[in-house]
């Protein structure tokens, strides 16, 4: 080859875009280009900006509640602190924008990476890229830009690196020095999401499996191996749970969450995103996809499932099912692992007696060009569209959308999902007095009024607690006693869903007006001890 064959190789491998370019292009860009990105579909989002705002004004970590003004100067764990302040630096920078190409970002990188792992162990790049996709669909139910996404991404970087902490054991009887990253991933993760208690499960998992192992393997070099990799994945399990502690709240933060979300289910059973998957819905019908091949696969594998695979398996299946939030997790944990064997089944075929029909040369065929495939991926170096793509999203965030003069960003939240046109009227009235609206809006009207107005409640469940949710509930599904909690909080105004059945309720009292229907919301005002003031001719 000359020279100039070698230089125009080496360009083509660098200009040619390979599959996981492609991938990750279509996780950030299609959204946004069909401009059906649900990402900010959570009002949550709103309290989280905000929240990182008065971290950043008063430098210290909030212990108090002050969005509400229920639970105004109650405790407050606001444990997602570090994520917070990460999204009001964003918002402050670039917006909305700014905050929506995170979280696609955030997310396109998460699954581009577990295909990237996936081909690298498998080679067969069609299975690979098959499973992903089904992964980031599947995961769809959970797209939002919430601290939760920061979660995904350290969950697939930490089951790599304890998956290759266990390889190097078993090989070599040696520990990796990767171990020593889990601590510093373990400091980080606390302070951005409670979900660094998975982290902690999956190094117990592992630590579990491989004392089972050490009891029913035949080999005794690979039982001592296992006993010692039992001890040391243990060791480094409480070493990452005490780094945990390093956080503004420290050891109070786990009690918190336990007691939370562990020894009471009361708000576990009541807050709609813990609720177990809807398999009526489009985007679940994805991880039933997963579900059953799982099942499928396991009855036909040539290889069982080591301790440690069926530890993983039972518990993040038993996860997913139990509540529709950990599917994103789940298929990050097993569609890897599924892959793994069905790999390992298409190769045994080609050799099995029984298959040595047209089944075996089908899947032979597929075999072979899936591998050319993967050789001809692996020769392109990639990441330059991602990174271009990426640069210029971060320039047309940062120039407030525009790109040439045309805005081709302009990220709000939902008209449909959210009382938007309500908030200007709000907006533009002298409303005073307290506020009652759902917990659904509550975490937007934050982010559009606060300080200026605060809520009666939002998405912090467990800082409000069991007894208050009562009370919201029985204003909302108007039980016997519903009157009596407007006049406890002296309820001066109200915002509603126009088919919210507390909106019929008031529809048809003396004490209450209507002054605003867009047919999407309604707002009632108070007439008599508590009402509030109305601008003139409302």
């Amino acid at each position: 080859m000359t020279t100039s064959e070698q230089d125009t190789s080496v360009i083509v491998r660098w200009l040619f875009p390979s599959i996981k370019d492609i991938l990750f292009l279509a996780f950030l860009l299609v959204p946004l280009v069909t401009r059906q990105s649900g990402v900010l579909y959570d009002g949550d989002t709103g309290w989280h900006i905000r929240n990182g705002e008065q971290i950043a004004a008063t430098k210290s970590v909030p212990r108090t509640d002050d969005f509400s003004y229920t639970h105004r100067g109650a405790p407050w764990y606001a444990w997602e602190w570090l994520a917070d302040l990460t999204l009001a630096e964003i918002h402050r920078q670039a917006g909305l924008n700014g905050i929506v190409v995170w979280a696609n970002l955030t997310f396109a990188l998460t699954f581009t990476l577990m295909f990237r792992a996936m081909l690298r162990r498998n080679g067969n790049i069609f299975v690979c890229l098959l499973f992903t996709a089904l992964a980031g669909f599947a995961s769809a139910v959970h797209w939002l830009a919430r601290p939760h996404l920061f979660t995904l991404l350290l969950m697939l970087i930490w089951s790599l690196l304890v998956e290759r902490i266990q390889e190097r054991g078993l090989g070599t009887g040696s520990w990796s020095s990767l171990a020593w990253v889990l601590p510093p991933c373990a400091l980080a993760w606390a302070n951005l999401h409670g979900g660094f208690v998975v982290g902690i499960i999956l190094l117990m998992i592992h630590a579990i499996g491989n004392f089972l192992s050490s009891l029913t393997e035949t080999e005794k070099a690979l039982r001592k191996r296992c006993r010692w990799l039992a001890g040391r994945f243990t060791f480094i399990a409480l070493l990452c749970l005490l780094v945990t502690l390093i956080n503004p709240y420290g050891y109070e933060l786990h009690l918190h969450i336990l007691d939370s979300y562990v020894h009471s289910q009361y708000l576990v059973d009541r807050i709609t995103e813990f609720a177990s998957p809807n398999f009526h819905t489009v985007v679940v019908r994805f991880f039933e996809v997963i579900l059953l091949c799982t099942i499928v696969l396991l009855g036909v594998s040539y290889r069982r499932l080591s301790f440690i695979e069926s530890g993983l398996l039972i518990f993040w299946t038993h996860m997913a099912l139990f509540s529709v939030r950990h599917v994103p997790l789940y298929t990050l944990i097993v569609v890897p692992l599924v892959v793994n064997h069905l790999c390992h089944y298409l190769e045994q075929v080609q050799t099995d007696q029984k298959f040595q029909g047209w089944i075996g040369q089908l899947v032979g065929q597929f075999s072979r060009y899936s591998n050319s495939m993967s050789r001809f991926e692996n020769q392109f170096k990639g990441l330059l569209y991602p990174v271009g793509v990426g640069a210029l999203l971060l320039f047309v965030c940062l120039n407030r959308g525009f790109l040439g003069g045309a805005q081709v960003l302009d990220a709000r939240f939902d008209e449909e999902q959210f009382p938007v046109k309500a908030a200007k009227f709000i907006e533009a009235e002298n409303l005073r007095g307290n506020l009652f609206t759902t917990d659904y809006w509550g975490g937007y009207f934050i982010y559009r009024f606060y300080p200026r107005h605060r809520v009666f409640f939002d998405g912090r469940s467990d800082m409000y607690g069991r007894d208050f949710i009562k009370e919201y509930q029985t204003l909302t599904n108007l039980e016997h006693s519903w009157k009596d909690v407007l006049i406890k909080y002296k309820i001066s105004w109200i915002v509603l869903p126009v088919n919210y059945g507390l909106a019929t309720a008031l529809k048809e009292r003396d004490d209450w007006r209507i002054i605003y229907d867009d047919h999407q919301s309604i707002i009632f005002t108070r007439l008599g001890e508590f009402s509030s003031a109305v601008a003139p001719g409302q």
